[in-house]
């Protein structure tokens, strides 16, 4: 008589062996980010080296220069949109007024952004002038998508201007560092680093 029970099929080895593989690859994605979690929102190693580049709310640490700019930028972009302000400036006008907010960047260049309140108070700026180049992008003749597209670019370049100058920055920092660069034995880093080393001996078995 032949079994039509479909419940007493056995799941060939290799679909059990590659769904496994797949939940345990889930879990330790899920482990690694909670390793990371401390420095998700600060962007920064958690040790006095960078303690002026956030600042404490809600229990976590934010980085001054992602969690003040952007906001001010999108802000910024919802009140001249929904108050008319934008349709009633000619595109010049959102040009160089945006390119001189955002020249407010050359505090940084210059150092003066070593001071916490100016470095604070400087990203308001950048992030209200990036609202005026990209609603003067969108204000010039042509297809929407053109306006998408350009502006998305604008956005990336002077992301990776910043994260570039960033990154030197943070080397620079952990290499003149009492642990120089050891991120196995900084104290900011070392309990971040302690529980993805774990991840990592998982990994390999």
């Amino acid at each position: 008589m032949i079994n039509t029970d479909k419940s007493s099929e056995q799941i060939p080895l290799d679909v059990e062996d590659e769904s496994a593989k797949k939940i345990k690859f889930g879990m330790k994605i899920k482990l690694a980010i909670q390793a990371i979690k401390p420095i998700i929102t600060s962007h920064h190693p958690l040790c006095d080296q960078y303690k002026e580049h956030s600042f404490h709310l809600f229990g976590r640490d934010w980085c001054i220069g992602c969690y003040i700019g952007y906001p001010s930028g999108i802000l910024m972009l919802l009140i001249g949109y929904l108050t008319g302000l934008f349709q009633m400036l000619e595109t010049s006008t959102l040009f160089i007024t945006g390119a001189s907010l955002m020249g407010s960047y050359i505090l940084s260049v210059v150092g003066l952004t070593k001071i916490r309140w100016i470095k604070i108070f400087s990203k308001i700026p950048l992030g209200i002038g990036a609202a005026f180049l990209i609603a003067g992008l969108f204000s010039l003749s042509g297809p929407i998508w053109l306006s998408f597209l350009l502006s998305f670019l604008l956005i990336q370049i002077f992301l990776t201007i910043i994260n570039v100058k960033r990154a030197l920055e943070m080397k620079k920092t952990c290499a003149d560092c009492e642990y120089a660069s050891n991120h196995d034995k900084c104290p900011g880093m070392h309990p971040i680093m302690e529980k993805l080393n774990k991840i990592k001996k998982k990994m390999v078995k």
